[in-house]
């Protein structure tokens, strides 16, 4: 099993976390010389104050695995979002948010939003940076960037149990790459219907299932590639590698 350990900058912040932590710790120990009304109200700030530190506790996550300590915190209107510490400069690939994908894209254009760590804190009047876009589209892109989030952080986990595997992922699914399923090749006899994205896929050097893009939802950029036939051809690569396995039990 492959062990995954903190880097220095990961590690530095959950000691600071843990520091602050402990010192909330100590001083809810430390005994004042109070009236007994006094008590009963220290009694009640001190129970608050539990409750303040177990939510602080949670928040700073510190028995999490490396790479999901949140490094940053990014809010909309009364809603706050925690970014992990592998994802503190992620690709924010536009066709991973298909309602606010051409927000994105004329956000790229004035180098907003390329990668996670140019988002600023509060994206409030995120859309102010472009024309003709509203809070609305703020508000859309906010939800998916916790959807985002939350596939990442899934993905991760599942690479971690399952060193060494290819997979192929696409909307929240994936397909596990195989030794002998990678080499099938990537041709129309194949996979049928769609010969002018199989010509594109061969020119780009994808001549074989396990040369087609981790990150699945790539191959709608080509031309005449639209979600349609993305998710059909991950479909196809589903239904082949079922076929793959039956023939291999029979």
């Amino acid at each position: 099993m492959k062990l995954v350990s903190y880097d220095l900058e990961e590690l530095s912040i959950r000691m600071e976390r843990f520091e602050t932590l402990l010192q909330k710790s100590i001083e809810r120990e430390i005994p004042k010389e109070n009236s007994k009304v006094d008590t009963i109200h220290n009694n009640k700030i001190s129970e608050q104050e539990v409750k303040e530190d177990e939510a602080d506790a949670e928040a700073t996550i510190i028995d999490r695995a490396p790479g999901l300590t949140p490094v940053r915190t990014i809010t909309f209107k009364n809603e706050a979002l925690a970014i992990p510490h592998f994802l503190r400069d992620a690709f924010l690939l536009p066709q991973r948010f298909p309602e606010s994908e051409r927000y994105l894209i004329r956000l790229n254009g004035k180098q907003e939003a390329r990668i996670m760590s140019e988002l600023p804190t509060k994206l409030d009047l995120f859309h102010e940076k472009i024309t003709r876009y509203n809070e609305t589209h703020t508000e859309s892109f906010f939800k998916e960037l916790k959807l985002f989030i939350d596939e990442e952080i899934r993905r991760k986990q599942l690479i971690e149990k399952r060193p060494g595997e290819l997979f192929l992922f696409y909307n929240g699914d994936e397909i596990v790459v195989t030794e002998t399923f990678g080499e099938i090749e990537v041709t129309t006899d194949n996979f049928p219907g769609s010969p002018n994205m199989i010509r594109q896929l061969n020119e780009d050097g994808m001549l074989k299932i396990r040369h087609l893009p981790k990150e699945f939802v790539i191959i709608g950029k080509y031309q005449g590639v639209g979600p349609g036939r993305v998710n059909g051809f991950f479909q196809q690569l589903r239904d082949l590698q079922k076929r793959k396995i039956e023939e291999l039990e029979e």
